[in-house]
């Protein structure tokens, strides 16, 4: 039987800074948080995630969709001839990810997902980090403009230096001894 009651906790403040002139808009925002939450929260109705369902509260730790920090810019500059000229970016902390004690059973509840225990310390849940994502996107554009509107033409690219960005990782397994 599984009970959803669990627990979490937001704790962040974000800054905003809107420039806005007759040829260029600048937006930046930064978001500084810290979130956590007991494993049964956000694992799916699928699996067991947590390590001991004798001792919920040791799940207690950073939430899988924790990024401390996160850095979105918006920059949108008219250039003459009808060119504009757009990018948008962010860049955010790696989420965390839980090590695994491979397929050994350490505490005999049957279940295969145990935490690496060291020195007689379990790893508490999320204690790694993935890499940070990062994105750049550009777009240039043309405006045309006729008798009866404007007609634009434009030119976007995605993830303009084909960052890896991998946002979730579920591999990290050392053999119990």
């Amino acid at each position: 039987v599984t009970e959803a009651a669990g627990r979490s906790l937001y704790r962040g403040f974000t800054g905003a800074l809107n420039v806005r002139r007759v040829r260029y808009t600048v937006d930046l925002y930064y978001t500084r948080s810290w979130n956590y939450s007991y494993d049964d929260v956000e694992r799916g109705f699928t699996g067991i995630a947590y390590s001991d369902v004798n001792d919920i509260a040791s799940e207690f730790n950073y939430s899988n969709i924790d990024e401390p920090h996160v850095f979105i810019a918006n920059v949108n500059y008219s250039l003459p001839l009808g060119l504009d000229v757009a990018s948008s970016m962010k860049f955010a902390s790696g989420r965390p990810f839980t090590a695994r004690a491979g397929t050994t059973d350490l505490n005999a509840d049957g279940q295969t997902n145990d935490r690496p225990v060291v020195d007689g310390v379990m790893f508490k849940r999320n204690s790694f980090r993935n890499g940070g994502f990062r994105d750049i996107s550009l777009r240039v554009q043309k405006n045309f403009i006729l008798q009866r509107g404007t007609v634009s033409v434009s030119v976007e690219t995605f993830n303009l230096f084909n960052d890896a960005n991998a946002v979730e990782f579920r591999g990290l397994s050392a053999q119990a001894r």
